[in-house]
């Protein structure tokens, strides 16, 4: 395990970026922008040069486009990734990527539609070029209403895609709220996203950030091909998933007996 008060260094160090910024504008677009770049330079020292952070679209044929995405990360190795670039925006073929992480300032239920909508979309592009495939997809949260069972419910129930494990995120993490992570069916309990607890603060949640982390290692790794496990390298001490599951289209489903470690 990493020395815990790295990602706590990490956390604060994104949060002192965040207010540097804030305390000259306002402006939405502007502190948009700015949080996708801090979240790729929390990114950037995992990755080899294999690897790039771009922005844009992927295509496969004139009806088969996803929407915009906040962070592309493209395999660089593939002979032929782009069909366009300019700057960092690309149009990718699917193949090519590794991950999709969409950004958001604010979660609410909007912004989580929005997002739960944007990452699927890769997904559903992936799957057409590659069938079976599920591209891996996360979301980085600066903040966000408090992960509630009420307040998930409600979101979760409004969610328009299909409700199916490939559709999910693998984490969904904020900054000041925690983690919610994908779990695939396990005996009774069903396959969803179950809440991180153990770390219920309204400042910094740095376990759960070394969740998202290394999380991203291991989607770089098994890209390239490899089996390893790098979450022997995140702060999980303390962490449980909750005992309750919730799914698109459904809210929340069902309870397990008792919440579970990591």
């Amino acid at each position: 395990m990493v020395d815990p008060n790295f990602y706590l260094g990490l956390a604060t160090e994104i949060t002192g970026k965040v207010r540097r910024l804030a305390s000259f504008t306002g402006h939405a677009p502007s502190i948009g922008l700015h949080h996708e770049e801090i979240v790729r330079e929390a990114m950037r020292p995992l990755m080899s040069r294999r690897f790039s952070l771009r922005t844009g679209f992927t295509f496969l044929d004139g009806s088969t486009t996803s929407s915009q995405g906040d962070i592309l990360v493209v395999d660089e190795s593939d002979p032929a990734p782009y069909f366009f670039q300019m700057g960092d925006l690309v149009v990718v073929h699917p193949r090519a990527l590794a991950c999709v992480v969409e950004v958001k300032t604010q979660l609410s239920k909007a912004t989580f539609l929005q997002a739960m909508c944007n990452q699927y979309s890769f997904k559903r592009v992936g799957a057409a070029a590659s069938p079976g495939r599920n591209l891996p997809t996360l979301v980085f949260a600066f903040d966000s209403a408090a992960f509630a069972p009420d307040t998930l419910h409600q979101w979760y129930a409004a969610v328009d895609v299909p409700n199916e494990v490939a559709s999910y995120p693998h984490v969904v993490y904020s900054l000041k709220r925690g983690a919610l992570l994908l779990r695939p069916q396990r005996g009774n309990a069903p396959f969803g996203h179950y809440a991180v607890l153990g770390e219920e603060s309204e400042e910094l949640n740095p376990k759960a950030l070394s969740l998202f982390l290394q999380t991203f290692r291991k989607i770089l790794e098994k890209k390239a091909g490899l089996e390893s496990n790098p979450f022997e390298y995140s702060d999980l001490q303390g962490l449980l998933s909750s005992e309750q599951c919730v799914q698109f289209r459904q809210g929340l489903v069902s309870s397990a007996k008792t919440n579970s470690p990591i």
